[in-house]
């Protein structure tokens, strides 16, 4: 069994996504004027939270942000979409509506360079102008890394003049990694015979092991990137009652898929290169 590290150090269990759902729909409805969510796009459940609280209020949803949608054209094409992307406002047409009947969803909770809300802040994006009457429900944690250049986009937001919610008590997230109670019980129900942590910091991954011995597993490890395990028998199979065994390490390089062009290193890719073309552009002197 492998399982995920990432919050073995946070006890207890997390909060539930209906707590998220209802935060959500008591600030748009105490609203007066337009609504903006930032959130992480993959999360289709709290997209589909959001759009509850849309059409409990009487407010058309906006997308703004690739990801955003990439992300529901995904789920909608598997049959679990909760939003019909037919239904979206395009973010073009938000100046044909009161502000009071939209809710837009944006990309950029981490305030990455190119996102929909970063880009609103520098008061850079054609279609989203931020405003002081703007209310900014903020449905997403600040990745460690990244608080500097988050910090930076929200204090430019509230020079604007916007309103920013967010914090623990607003209750507008909840992780979707499970806290040391839950991974616990999981351990506790499955019972492995073998155990491996994944997903996290070295220190995680540790912590974890031992509260994997500590519900009394036998057979736990941690291993590094590239390095290979057995857990059966290499002729017959069978799993092995005595631990793991070690196989070697691979040395694991990072590959880059360039589209259906090109695959390959970062120097192959000239990755380098090209980011920074793409955030300093280029001059071609004939």
């Amino acid at each position: 069994m492998m399982s995920d590290s990432t919050n073995v150090q946070s006890p207890g269990r997390t909060m539930s996504e209906s707590v998220v759902a209802d935060a959500l729909l008591r600030h748009i409805s105490a609203a007066k004027g337009r609504v903006i969510t930032t959130q992480f796009s993959s999360n289709i459940n709290r997209l589909g939270s959001v759009k509850a609280a849309a059409d409990l209020t009487g407010r058309k949803l906006v997308f703004s942000g690739m990801s955003l949608r990439t992300y529901l054209d995904a789920a909608w094409k598997d049959g679990k979409s909760p939003i019909d992307p037919s239904t979206l406002v395009k973010v073009e047409d938000i100046d044909a509506y009161a502000p009071k009947d939209l809710l837009i969803m944006t990309t950029g909770s981490q305030a990455e360079p190119r996102a929909a809300l970063n880009l609103a802040s520098y008061g850079s994006s054609h279609a989203l102008k931020l405003t002081k009457e703007d209310v900014l429900l903020y449905s997403a944690k600040i990745i460690p890394g990244n608080e500097s250049r988050v910090m930076d986009m929200l204090n430019r937001i509230s020079e604007i003049g916007s309103t920013i919610v967010m914090g623990k008590k607003e209750c507008l997230h909840t992780s979707g990694h499970g806290y040391r109670g839950e991974l616990e019980e999981v351990l506790r129900i499955v019972r492995p015979q073998h155990f491996l942590p994944i997903h996290g910091e070295l220190l995680f991954l540790k912590e974890h092991e031992l509260l994997g011995k500590s519900t009394g597993i036998q057979h736990t490890a941690v291993i590094m990137n590239g390095e290979m395990l057995g857990v059966s028998h290499l002729r017959n199979r069978k799993v092995l009652s005595n631990g793991f065994i070690a196989l070697g390490k691979e040395n694991l390089q990072l590959k880059y898929s360039d589209g259906d062009k090109a695959f390959g290193s970062s120097s192959e890719l000239f990755i380098d290169e090209r980011l920074r073309i793409a955030l300093d552009g280029i001059i071609v002197v004939r």
